[in-house]
């Protein structure tokens, strides 16, 4: 099953440097997929709410990157898709 847009799969074994791999190839995606959108004249058709979050805006916190990184090394993420 391949993931939807937003959801990258994480495998044991996989490390930061994986997930931010995995990451910018999601991103690029979606880039080429909107400005093909632009392109045609479409792109409000892509448009969808972003719904509410607790967390709307994302902020970059070194604490937190620190933290999922440990996370991996040990392989505690209690997400793994294997």
């Amino acid at each position: 099953m391949s993931p939807t847009y937003g959801e990258i799969p994480v495998r044991k074994g996989d490390n930061y440097y994986d997930i931010c791999y995995k990451t910018l190839v999601v991103a690029s995606t979606l880039m080429v997929e909107s400005v093909r959108a632009y392109s045609e004249g479409k792109l409000d058709l892509k448009r969808r709410p972003q719904g509410k979050s607790q967390n709307p805006v994302f902020r970059y916190d070194p604490k937190v990157e620190q933290e999922a990184i440990r996370i991996l090394e040990r392989q505690t993420y209690e997400h793994y898709v294997d």
